[in-house]
C-alpha cells in the first residue's frame, strides 16, 4: 500500500512529540538503519544509537514545540517549528527533513537557527574571511 502525506508526517510527529518532546524513543518508527545528520554533521546512525541518544540528558532541555508547518513530497517530509528549550530565552527555530519508507523513518536531516548561537558563529566566519 502506497505511503500517505498523512502517514509519513505521522512517522515524522514521533520522532518529533515522543522522542524530542517525551523524551520516549521507544515509540518511534526508526529503520534500522536510520542516519541523522544535524548542521551537516553525521549525529547518528542505527536506530539502537538513535534511541540511546534521544533518551540522554540533553534532551531534558526540550520543553516542547509549536508552530509546525509541514511539506511533503513523494517518500519525504519537511517541517519547519519553533522548539522550546529550557535555557534558551527564545524558541530554537529548526528544519527537519525526514525520508520515510513504509512508515519507517530511514533519515532525519536538521537545520536549526538559535540567535545568539547562530550569530556567534556569523560572526566568527565573517571574521574569518576579513583576515
Amino acid at each position: 500500500m502506497p505511503q500517505t502525506r498523512e502517514s509519513i508526517i505521522s512517522a515524522a510527529e514521533k520522532y518529533i512529540h515522543q522522542g524530542l518532546v517525551a523524551h520516549q524513543p521507544g515509540l518511534v518508527p526508526f529503520a534500522d538503519s536510520v542516519e541523522r545528520t544535524e548542521l551537516g554533521m553525521t549525529t547518528g546512525k542505527g536506530a539502537a544509537q538513535l534511541r540511546k541518544l534521544l533518551e540522554g540528558d540533553a534532551y531534558d532541555a526540550v520543553l516542547g514545540v509549536q508552530n509546525l508547518r509541514w511539506i511533503v513530497e513523494n517518500d519525504q517530509a519537511v517541517v519547519f517549528y519553533e522548539q522550546l528549550i529550557s535555557f534558551l530565552p527564545e524558541p530554537l527555530l529548526v528544519c527537519t527533513r525526514f525520508r520515510v519508507n513504509e512508515g519507517l523513518i530511514e533519515e532525519i536531516e536538521i537545520l536549526l537557527y538559535a540567535k545568539d548561537m547562530t550569530d556567534a558563529i556569523a560572526r566568527n566566519v565573517t571574521q574569518l574571511s576579513t583576515d
